[in-house]
């Protein structure tokens, strides 16, 4: 990742259970590019951790807002988001 990117992957053991890609962009709000969690390690709370992961490097960067995209019919990615 370069100086205004973020990749954070989240691994237990040798697998990996998580990532989170996040970027600023001049002149606009940062963006959440994607958060994946895998089917092993889902419903104990690590999407909502790498999203907060996310907010806490757009922060500290100086940026006030981090935004994203979420495809129609992506139920849980709505729910982590909410």
């Amino acid at each position: 990742a370069h100086a205004g990117e973020l990749l954070r992957v989240s691994v237990a053991g040798d697998e990996v259970e998580g990532f989170v890609v996040a970027r600023l962009r001049p002149w606009r709000a940062a963006e959440l590019v994607a958060v994946g969690v895998a089917p092993h390690a889902r419903g104990r709370g690590l999407g909502a951790r790498l999203v907060r992961t996310a907010e806490r490097w757009v922060a500290a960067a100086g940026e006030a807002r981090l935004e994203l995209t979420v495809q129609d019919g992506a139920r849980a990615a709505v729910a982590l988001y909410e």
